[in-house]
């Protein structure tokens, strides 16, 4: 009756290990886990690690709740239950059973409630002082724990009704509190011992959402394998059976558990749903299209079908909680299309939308993600041929799937999306088989027709003079560029802009003028539109300040440039992400630099390069090329000697406050760069900078 010395973690971690527990189990959490499940006592912690050992050390929910049942307890409890029997009388033994179902330490008031679910026992709080000592332990001074030796009397020997009622305050006790994860699933199965199962179910899809959220801790995945590889309770209604499964293909890949069984049961799951079901129903649609798509395509269409099919039949109000802000349910098939691998995935895309009424069809093509979806939708299988080695890219094949979207929309009556894949079989045959004249007679057919609406025409135009431009074509680009640039916006900021830079590059050799005005143009959308990418926008600046100095190697030319330039320069350098496509820009935009600060200071432009090559004019499409080993020309050193450039450049142009602001940033950048010509350079330039703006302390520290 003496009290047992309780094992420490790293005592209860050798105990396990002596027993052939593998290193991968035996993190500190699980083996504190195990410890305080096991009270401490070793001769418990002796028989869970004989049954984990026969169980070859899994931990998955089978393990897991024979672990909580007590399981590994029931060869002693005939031994004990004699002695408790000779000890103890009805009502403390009564009382014991119902402590036995805690897991973990309870409270005095906790035992308590215990003692007064119905049929309650009589003066609790001196049945529980009785049996404080030999069968239940202070573990503090709030904590009770009762002895190990009894954890598994309890379920044989109490009634089946206050069994259940039992579990149902020990689960509403741990909800009233902050809970961790390891208290939430007690709780559930506290909830499913009481048979209250859709109480269970809620506190398990609230417990899923937190997992979402959370950072990946791998000792919780045995949490995560509750109703993992076994089917949900029946007795739990099916609109939480239904999100449940939902939320584990949500939440399961974080933890890189595999998505077969639960997908499998969800697909009997939705056969059964009515409209009577529709939140689950719209919980599975919302998730399937968002995080399910990537993984399983086809069933992540299928399921928001009949996510869609239902929502259209009931009645009930629909929860807008898991859609993307301003979208109906419909739209969420936009949200499938970036997910689109083969002709067999758009074959389901286009089935799913033909499934949809006249009105839902309605609210998909006038949808304000139906402009570049149309486009994104058009060109997913050239996307995805692009990323294939190039000996194994089969544009034939691509051609005639596009052509077979081009023949769909025309059948849908959907012009839009006809024009996006006219657009990309264009693109396909300009760019990939390098044949852009022989679009010219069906771009020709489409633009005359008069069913045509305005902004498609020159969607399409647009692409077929960019490929003609691309192949150097300018004086048959320029007409289809002029009518894709007069054409109504078809809604792409970054592709009116890119025609307008193709348009710029190919009126330079005869329209100076025009070439400004288009360059301008482009520059423009690129400074106004945030969505349009930082590396697009220097694109579309530089291009422009081409424009500006044109053919005139002046000084004259290139300060008029300056203000162009200096935005140009300040989205290439404020950009955070340096990643090898910056570098590859880079290169190009500090040989520009070069270029233009040489003619501002020194009235001539510069003869030839570092490398004793000739120096290349700035001329018109430059920053619309390209080269693969361009990037190889990258030096780290070379972004402050473009700021420190800047300057000067600043300075010629008579913008003072640029120029210190170049100066600064230049100086700034070669912080923790050896000391080289260059950054020595910088660090003298800097000090009548600081002394133009009286910073003489600064002065003094850069010239030490």
């Amino acid at each position: 009756e003496n009290p047992i010395p309780r094992f420490t973690t790293l005592e209860a971690r050798e105990l396990l290990a002596s027993h052939g527990a593998p290193d991968s189990f035996l993190s500190e959490s699980v083996v504190q886990f195990i410890n305080e499940l096991s009270f401490g006592h070793p001769l418990l912690l002796t028989f869970a690690a004989e049954f984990l050992r026969e169980r070859n050390w899994r931990l998955n929910e089978s393990e897991f709740s024979g672990l909580i049942r007590g399981d590994h307890t029931t060869q002693i409890a005939d031994d004990v239950l004699l002695r408790m029997c000779q000890a103890l009388d009805s009502k403390r033994r009564e009382l014991l059973y119902r402590m036995t179902l805690a897991i973990g330490a309870i409270n005095d008031a906790d035992a308590i409630k215990l003692a007064e679910v119905e049929e309650a026992i009589e003066r609790p709080k001196e049945q529980l002082v009785g049996l404080i000592g030999a069968w239940v332990q202070r573990d503090t001074t709030e904590k009770l724990v009762v002895s190990p030796l009894v954890g598994s009397l309890g379920k044989n020997n109490l009634s089946p009704k206050t069994f259940a009622a039992c579990h149902l305050v020990l689960g509403e006790i741990i909800t009233r509190k902050r809970m961790s994860p390891w208290d939430a699933q007690f709780a559930v199965l506290h909830f499913l011992q009481a048979r209250e199962f859709d109480r269970a179910g809620v506190l398990w899809v609230m417990l899923l959402g937190q997992f979402r959220t959370r950072k990946v801790v791998p000792e919780l995945r045995s949490i995560l394998s509750l109703w993992y590889g076994v089917p949900l309770p029946v007795e739990m209604s099916i609109d939480l059976r239904v999100t449940i499964r939902a939320m584990q293909f949500w939440v399961l890949p974080r933890y890189s558990m595999q998505l077969d069984p639960i997908l499998t049961d969800l697909d009997q799951l939705m056969s059964q749903l009515g409209k009577a079901h529709s939140h689950a129903a719209q919980v599975v649609g919302s998730l399937a299209s968002l995080f399910l798509a990537s993984r399983d395509f086809i069933r992540a269409t299928r399921y928001l079908s009949q996510s869609i099919a239902l929502l259209r039949s009931a009645s009930g109000k629909r929860t807008k909680t898991l859609l993307p802000k301003g979208k109906s349910h419909v739209e969420l098939l936009w949200t499938l299309i970036v997910n689109i691998e083969t002709r067999t995935h758009l074959e389901a895309w286009v089935e799913a939308f033909k499934s949809l009424t006249l009105d839902e069809k309605e609210v998909v093509m006038r949808s304000k993600d139906a402009d570049i979806g149309c486009v994104v939708l058009a060109d997913r299988l050239m996307l995805v041929e692009m990323k294939r080695k190039q000996a194994q890219q089969r544009w034939s094949r691509v051609l005639a799937e596009t052509r077979w979207i081009q023949r769909t929309a025309e059948e849908l009556g959907w012009g839009h999306l006809e024009a996006a894949a006219r657009k990309s079989i264009v693109n396909i045959q300009g760019e990939f088989l390098k044949a852009p004249q022989s679009c010219v007679a069906a771009v020709q057919a489409y633009v005359d027709r008069d069913s045509t609406r305005p902004p498609d025409k020159g969607l399409v135009a647009g692409m077929l003079g960019k490929m003609l431009a691309a192949a150097s074509q300018h004086r048959e680009a320029l007409p289809w560029l002029k009518l894709a640039v007069e054409s109504p916006d078809a809604g792409l900021p970054c592709d009116r802009m890119m025609t307008l830079l193709a348009a710029a590059r190919s009126a330079a050799s005869e329209s100076p003028v025009e070439t400004i005005q288009f360059a301008e143009a482009a520059a423009f959308i690129a400074k106004e539109i945030e969505s349009i990418p930082d590396l697009e926008a220097v694109k579309a600046l530089g291009e422009w300040t081409i424009a500006i100095v044109g053919s005139s190697a002046t000084p004259e030319a290139s300060i008029g440039a300056y203000p162009a330039w200096n935005e140009t320069a300040s989205r290439m350098l404020t950009v955070c992400k340096r990643d090898s496509a910056w570098k590859d820009i880079f290169v190009l935009f500090g040989h520009i630099n070069s270029y233009l600060v040489n003619l501002a200071t020194t009235g001539h432009a510069p003869g030839h390069t570092a490398d004793g090559e000739e120096f290349e004019a700035p001329r018109q499409g430059m920053f619309l090329s390209s080269h693969p080993e361009r990037i190889h020309y990258y030096r780290e050193e070379f972004v402050p000697t473009s700021m420190w450039l800047l300057s000067q450049y600043a300075w010629e142009a008579g913008d003072e406050i640029s120029a210190t602001r170049w100066m600064k940033r230049a100086g700034d950048e070669i912080e923790g760069l050896p000391l080289s010509y260059i950054t020595a350079t910088i660090t003298r330039d800097l000090v009548p900078d600081f002394l133009r703006t009286d910073d003489f302390e600064d002065a003094l520290t850069v010239s030490l």
